[in-house]
This record gives structure tokens, C-alpha cells and sequence, in this order.
């Protein structure tokens, strides 16, 4: 399944949307928004996509939030639902197909498996998203096992969607990858780009751009499919790093809803 047409079309990728969906975002807003970035992406037409972490709880139910060790409790869950920064994959879908219901363009749902996240939970999305009929996904994460176990998943219920392995940063057409098991190659790499140094020769994401100006000139790259356009994070590559480093250790509502 192709994820988008590289020729004509940009990927903005919304972060830890799919995390908040119970927490009153306007969905039609956050996508209006977000197609207004085409004054920036050099002549390619917008396509929308919300990101969430999808992990699990100590009973195993799967939910989206931020947490890459730890499985929340039952009670801990519904804190950070009442926070506005978690939500259960059921209603998260729930959530989306709704708002399809009444939107004629694409949403594309990116789930990022975390290293807690289950075989078992990666299986229970994709048997989910193709019971749904939920065609406009794909799973990203910076670990092998979680994306062997997305191919495993796409064999069991003959599903394609798209994998993009997360790195670290690349200098050149290197990738710094957290781990070095061998794997097949994936459809995309993702790579944020205030770590990002020369051009990956293959199809590449780049995270955190912090302003238009940025957001313009990985357009213009070549292999690029899209951006997380995340204006908040800082316009220089410190600023940038920091911020990224703050947004990804941390779990609340002023660092989610940023």
C-alpha cells in the first residue's frame, strides 16, 4: 500500500493527535490547519496524518499515550484521560471513523509501536484497523522487533500497511538507528531533522521541522514524503534538540498538546 504519491503529494504529520482524541480537539480545525501548510511544501498537495503511541495496559488492553517503559494501571490510565492525553484504541478509532463519516479528504492514522508495546497489541491494531475498513495507516517506530512484529501482523490478516523505522538522526546517507538487529528494509525512514545532517537516498519523514522556512526546504528534498510540523519545538538545531528532548521524556498535557 502506498502510503502517499512522493510526485505531487506531502505528508504533515501531526504529533500525539491520535493520543488526544477525547480531549475536545476539533479534528476539522487541526486538518484545516494543517492543508494551509501548502503555501510551504513547494507545489505537492497536503495530506493529513494524526500520530499516537500505542502500547498497552497491565491487563493488556491497548490504548494510545506517551510511555515507552512502564504499563499503566486501570487507574492510572483514566488520570491521563481526564488530562486529555490518553484515550483507548477503541475510542480512538471510534473517534476517527466518526469524523470520516462527514470529511470527503484522507487522514491518515500513524501508530507508533513503543518498546513495551505487545506482539499481541500490534496484532489487535491491525485486525482492528482492517475489520474497520481503516485503509489510511501506517505504524513507525524506532525499534526491529515492534516493525517485524507490524510484518507479522500485515501476513496474518493480508493487510500492506506501510512501515517506517525511526532513527536517531543520519549523517548523510547514513542512518543512526537505535538498534542494529538485520531486518528487511522498510518502506520509510523517519528522521527528526534538527539530528538529521546530508540526504538519506531513500524515502524519509523528517520529525520535529520547527518552522516554514524548514518545512520548504525538506519539501524540496529529494525522497522526502513528508514532515512532523511541530513549530513549537525551536527554530534552531539546539533549540530544536531540546525541545525534542524535553516533548519525548515527558508525559503531561503542555508537553503532549504542543
Amino acid at each position: 500500500m502506498a502510503l502517499i504519491n512522493p510526485s505531487n503529494e506531502f505528508l504533515v504529520v501531526k504529533h500525539s493527535h491520535l493520543n488526544n482524541l477525547n480531549a475536545g480537539f476539533d479534528l476539522g480545525k487541526i486538518v484545516d490547519d494543517a492543508l494551509k501548510l501548502e503555501a510551504h511544501t513547494n507545489g505537492r498537495r497536503v495530506v493529513v496524518a494524526i500520530e499516537g503511541d500505542i502500547i498497552q495496559l497491565a491487563h493488556g488492553e491497548p490504548i494510545f499515550t506517551h510511555q515507552s517503559f512502564f504499563r499503566h494501571s486501570l487507574e492510572q490510565f483514566g488520570e491521563l484521560r481526564k488530562a486529555g492525553i490518553a484515550v483507548s484504541l477503541e475510542e480512538a478509532f471510534d473517534a476517527y471513523q466518526t469524523f470520516m463519516e462527514q470529511y470527503n479528504g484522507r487522514l491518515v492514522l500513524c501508530l507508533e509501536p513503543k518498546p513495551i508495546t505487545t506482539s499481541a497489541t500490534i496484532h489487535h491494531a491491525i485486525t482492528e484497523l482492517k475489520r474497520r475498513g481503516i485503509r489510511d495507516a501506517y505504524f513507525d517506530s524506532f525499534f526491529a522487533r515492534c516493525l517485524t512484529d507490524v510484518r507479522k501482523a500485515n501476513l496474518c490478516q493480508q493487510t500492506t500497511y506501510p512501515l517506517s523505522k525511526h532513527a536517531i538522526g543520519n549523517v548523510w546517507i547514513a542512518p543512526i538507528l537505535v538498534d542494529t538487529e538485520l531486518e528487511p528494509p522498510e518502506d520509510i525512514i523517519t528522521v527528526p531533522y534538527p539530528s538529521s545532517f546530508g540526504f538519506l537516498r531513500v524515502p524519509v519523514i523528517y520529525g520535529a521541522v520547527g518552522d516554514a522556512n524548514k518545512l520548504a526546504r525538506v519539501a524540496d528534498t529529494p525522497h522526502c514524503y513528508g514532515a512532523y510540523v511541530r513549530f513549537k519545538e525551536g527554530h534552531g538545531r539546539i533549540a530544536g534538540l531540546l525541545r525534542l528532548l524535553y516533548v519525548s521524556s515527558t508525559n503531561n498535557p503542555q508537553s503532549r498538546k504542543a
